[in-house]
């Protein structure tokens, strides 16, 4: 351990060796040369694996530096001496058994992050920290098995590294299919239950669960290519419809949030304000999918027609005939929280009503009033 602390603290990540009795770092952002942000939507939990992550790619780069320079000085055939001098590839040996010893001590953060992550009830910051380990153990295990190894027992302790590796990333991705897998049946199965954060008068405003789900559906998006090698070989269905498996359960879960949004918001005394909550959150979602890939450009379209229907219902019960004043006093502080959708309202809303008790620029003025946030 005192050699582990010198040649850490040398590279300024002395700190990833240490857990405290609770199984959290003893200092997330210690060696850093900086405090790490806590008001980006991260937890303690996913700094202190983003430190370590951190951690992790410094150690690999003197790692390769390390192993070439020892490989270099060692180019003899294995197990030969020059002269009655030591073996070339001992020093090697050593230093992959030094590695061995460093990766088994800073590789426990692993399973107090998995740990952690089952009480976390962010799921955006669930799966964002999961993944983030899962990548960079990825790219860890890759980087040493490039390495050269110039005799077996070197080969054997390298490949010890490796599996220890594997199964801490192996461990990670359950974890992570385990959250994804949980969030499709929570929504599909109709298990989650809204209405409790919806008051019988309602808002227009965009839902929270909307947020969080399309937060939730964007991270899975972004780390495609790492949810491929996570999604177990042995999961019951390959594709879902004519979809591989993992856009399928987008586009469900999406299709899924659509049909909740539309259940809860039953419960809106006001029919204005029921048109106005589901066409703000489709607008929502049409946006945040707006980008996707193919798959889920079915979803979109669906979302287009949709949106249109609450425009001109929400046109319709509140403007179409309409007490202007009446109607812009009750909806005035009203949320539209998208500003191009606002623009369209407030247009629409004005080629729509007749007012002759107000000039040009009075009725121009009070709509630049409406849906603002």
């Amino acid at each position: 351990m005192r050699v582990l602390e010198r040649r850490f603290t040398e590279l300024g990540v002395a700190w990833v060796l240490h857990i405290t009795e609770d199984g959290a770092s003893a200092s997330a952002s210690a060696g850093t040369g900086r405090e790490l942000d806590h008001h980006d939507g991260f937890d303690d939990d996913s700094n202190d694996a983003r430190s370590r992550i951190r951690g992790l790619a410094e150690i690999v780069k003197t790692i390769n530096h390390t192993w070439s320079s020892f490989s270099e000085d060692g180019e003899e055939e294995p197990g030969t001496e020059s002269g009655g001098n030591k073996d070339p590839t001992l020093d090697l040996f050593q230093f992959a058994q030094f590695i061995q010893v460093a990766k088994a001590k800073m590789l426990a953060f692993v399973d107090v992050i998995v740990a952690s992550s089952a009480t976390n009830n962010n799921t955006t910051t669930q799966i964002s920290t999961l993944l983030g380990v899962h990548g960079a153990l990825r790219r860890v295990n890759t980087r040493l098995s490039e390495l050269a190894s110039p005799s077996a027992k070197v080969e054997t302790v390298k490949a010890q590294i490796i599996n220890l590796l594997s199964s801490k990333d192996g461990k990670t991705g359950e974890a992570i299919w385990s959250i994804v897998e949980q969030i499709r049946t929570e929504l599909t199965e109709d298990s989650c239950d809204w209405s409790s954060s919806l008051t019988p008068q309602g808002s227009s405003d965009i839902h929270e669960a909307t947020r969080s789900i399309m937060r939730y559906i964007n991270v899975l998006r972004s780390h495609r290519s790492s949810m491929a090698l996570i999604i177990p070989t042995e999961a019951n269905r390959p594709q879902i419809g004519d979809m591989p498996l993992l856009d399928g359960m987008m586009a469900e879960i999406a299709s899924c949030l659509g049909e909740k949004l539309a259940g809860r918001s039953v419960s809106f005394s006001d029919q204005s304000l029921k048109s106005l909550f589901l066409l703000n959150n489709a607008y929502f979602i049409r946006r945040q999918l707006s980008n996707c890939d193919h798959p889920l450009q079915v979803r979109v379209a669906g979302l287009n027609h949709k949106i249109n229907d609450y425009f001109r219902s929400f046109l319709q019960i509140s403007w179409e005939p309409s007490e202007f004043q009446k109607t812009w006093t009750a909806q005035k502080q009203w949320k539209v929280p998208d500003p191009k959708l606002r623009k369209k309202m407030r247009r629409a809303i004005k080629n729509q009503v007749a007012t002759p008790k107000f000039s040009p620029g009075e009725l121009e003025e009070m709509l630049q009033e409406l849906f603002e946030e």
